[in-house]
């Protein structure tokens, strides 16, 4: 088993980290500190280890701790099969990877007995180990082995190949030669099969080569995905032939006296076994690598739509769209509370009594804007809307149209229930458009984090490591968010770091019980959470309405009595910060965090920390951010031509491209090969929820399809 010191060096020397950083943060991670916790408030301990660092170390630990568990799994069982000599575990102690360690164990894995294992039962390995080294043939060397079971000399020939191709596959040079030249050399193809393509779905697959070495995660996914619906077979082909060289790994020689033999014995070995135990390989590599690209993927489009800046102060009119069900209308005060709930039907000969309806809400609740849902009926709703509102009486209301995704599941769900026990499943669907568009994280929290959809072949990764990597994205935005203690929801607060799903629950409970809480202090009354607990969420959670201002900061209670001493140097004291934020926190910039770091005698992180803390003018980190289009009037596909310049909302961004709301039916794509910098990754250059200012280029609506570029 590895020691700490040497797991440590691994990941210093990895991922190019301080090694005093990586021991201070698997410290922390013993301790059962997460994430967020260390990013922010131990950056004296670590060096300032950011929370990418952060994931990393914890991520590559994981695989250590992978290794090395199969490592002394695999000295076991050779132990257990008396075959471990001295050389062979050193092999296997100085293995560095998963696929090495399988090498050496691949010649003592199989439980069954192979034709080289019979072979060798018969007394063949003496044979075979001749053959190799003979430089001249030997007269009726093969008749010397005949028997009851080896009854000709091609029976002890087929046995001597069975033994030979066993030894080249097992061979550790020859599997990591070939695996090398597969990954480098080799090309992973796709030919369309028998079974129809309705849609043509996979056309770009019919006949389909591209270097291993380069294929891009979503192309290898959607190949995997044809030939899981059997449209597509994929395989391999290799323009270069590896024998010669496997040849002279094994010191083969097409001069020997069994040459023939020799080369049957490589070519079956690479036949049989190599190749499809190394394609199966390469394709488990590629597998891995492409989910984690699509995980990384949607989890970077899901904090980006989790950090879309909250409407905040508004009645919202949402509205889940139809046609024969009618369209679900529900009201919410600016607190996101449910006001009143109607349905009406505007896609029929009743619109007009809808109309009545809308008008009357609108005018009821004082309604500031209109959230439609992007579903079925969602462009006809959106018409009628526009309509409605286009006249002067109404030019104070604006509509936007809000993603659905998760809101079905969400409305059935047992905390909707718990939430909305009376209301029809519909109904809070509606609720639920509604909230989002007030303050998407608060409600997006309340649903899987895997059924909103922003994210490329999803469904097609492992759902577990997916929910993992989803569910760290979710905890790291609600913790550099921020929690208000006294309006979030048991759903949000489980996602505070130090926070399980009982100890959120009892908080919940007990801001029920006590009508608020008036401090992060008095979180310690709260049942069942003790100290650790408390150090881990205090600083995550805000407290408004406390009488210490700290408690409305991000500044962690442990460092409230430098915060004071901070503030002193400027003579003000708490009393005087909590009365007149604005002005002091101009007088602390006016002196400068390099003032405040020379008078006084603690770490200059620490002093950096609560400095920015104290002058920040918003909590709420999503403020600096680009706020959501709100519309006034609709556009349909059919009014868009070629050269038209348009603002839309990115929905969606993927590794070929950006799919751009328009307002129209359908999502416009900007392909890859329009983005402003083609060498940078799409993710990095645009994000969900961004605002953007497309030029169309193509209409193809038989198809429902629009090309977009970014306007000039």
């Amino acid at each position: 088993m590895m020691s700490d010191t040497q797991i440590i060096n691994e990941l210093s020397s990895k991922l190019a980290l301080n090694k005093k950083s990586v021991e201070a943060v698997l410290k922390l991670f013993g301790e059962d500190a997460s994430i967020p916790f260390i990013a922010r408030y131990r950056k004296e301990i670590t060096g300032s280890v950011d929370e990418i660092s952060l994931r990393k170390i914890q991520d590559l630990q994981k695989q250590i701790v992978k290794r090395e568990d199969r490592r002394n799994a695999i000295i076991a069982k050779l132990l257990e099969q008396n075959v471990l000599n001295e050389s062979l575990k050193n092999s296997i102690l100085a293995a560095n990877s998963l696929a090495d360690l399988e090498d050496l164990y691949q010649p003592f894995k199989s439980s069954r007995k192979t034709k080289a294992q019979k072979a060798r039962d018969l007394g063949l390995q003496s044979l075979a180990d001749k053959v190799k080294k003979f430089s001249r043939s030997e007269p009726g060397l093969f008749s010397k082995y005949l028997n009851a079971t080896l009854k000709t000399e091609q029976d002890v020939i087929d046995g001597v190949i069975d033994i030979l191709a066993d030894e080249v596959n097992t061979n550790v040079q020859v599997r990591s030669y070939l695996r090398d030249v597969l990954q480098k050399h080799a090309y992973i193809t796709g030919k369309k099969t028998k079974i129809e393509d309705p849609k043509s779905l996979y056309k770009d697959y019919y006949d389909f080569s591209q270097k291993v070495q380069s294929i891009p995660s979503y192309r290898f996914m959607a190949l995997e995905r044809g030939e899981d619906q059997k449209i597509i077979k994929v395989g391999f082909s290799l323009p270069i032939c590896p024998l010669e060289r496997l040849s002279k790994i094994m010191g083969f020689s097409r001069n020997q006296a069994y040459g023939e033999i020799l080369d049957k014995a490589l070519s079956e070995a690479y036949k049989k076994y190599l190749c499809p135990a190394l394609h199966r390989e390469v394709r488990t590599y590629l597998r891995e690598k492409s989910q984690e690209r699509a995980i990384g993927v949607f989890s970077k489009n899901l904090r980006d739509l989790l950090l879309t800046p909250p409407i905040k102060q508004k009645v919202i009119l949402g509205i889940d769209p139809g046609f024969r069900s009618g369209c679900k209308c529900v009201v919410v005060d600016p607190s996101g509370n449910f006001l009143e709930y109607q349905s009406i039907f505007p896609h029929t000969s009743n619109c007009k009594s809808a109309e009545n309806t809308i008008l009357k809400l609108i005018s009821k609740y004082n309604v500031d804007l209109i959230a439609i849902g992007n579903g079925t009926a969602s462009r006809e709703t959106e018409e009628f809307i526009s309509k409605l509102i286009s006249v002067d009486s109404l030019s104070r209301v604006s509509y936007l149209i809000v993603s659905e995704a998760g809101a079905s599941v969400y409305s059935a769900s047992q905390n909707a229930i718990e939430e909305f026990p009376d209301l029809d499943i519909t109904v809070r669907g509606a609720i639920s458009i509604a909230r989002r568009v007030q303050d998407s994280l608060a409600e997006s929290v309340k649903i899987p984090p895997e059924s909103i959809g922003v994210g490329m072949y999803q469904h097609d990764v492992n759902q577990k490591d997916l929910s993992e990597g989803l569910y760290r994205e979710v905890q790291s935005v609600v913790n550099h968010v921020g929690v208000d203690v006294n309006t979030a929801s048991y759903h949000l607060l489980s996602y505070v770091s130090g926070l399980s799903k009982t100890l959120a629950k009892n908080v919940y409970q007990y801001r029920l019980d006590k009508g608020q809480i008036g401090s992060r202090k008095e979180l310690l009354k709260v049942k069942g959470l003790g100290p650790k607990a408390y150090e881990l969420c205090a600083g995550f959670l805000r407290v408004p309405q406390s009488k210490n201002p700290l408690d409305d900061t991000i500044v962690h209670p442990e460092s409230y009595v430098l915060s004071q001493e901070l503030l002193a140097k400027v003579n003000v004291s708490l009393k005087d910060f909590a009365n007149n934020k604005s002005e002091i926190r101009k007088l602390l910039e006016t002196k400068g965090l390099s003032f405040f770091q020379k008078e006084l005698n603690h770490s200059s992180i620490a002093i950096e920390s609560i400095y920015k803390a104290l002058v920040s003018e918003s909590l709420d980190p999503r403020d600096s951010l680009e706020t959501p289009l709100l519309k006034k009037s609709i556009c349909k596909i059919e009014d868009l031509s070629r050269g038209a310049v348009l603002q839309g909302t990115v929905r969606n961004v993927v590794d070929f491209g950006v799919f751009v709301d328009l307002g129209v039916k359908i999502n416009g794509l900007l392909h890859k090969s329009k983005a402003p910098n083609k060498r940078q990754a799409l993710l990095d250059q645009f994000s969900v929820g961004q605002i953007v200012t497309v030029e169309v280029e193509d209409i193809d609506i038989p198809r429902s399809r629009i090309a977009l570029a970014l306007a000039k």
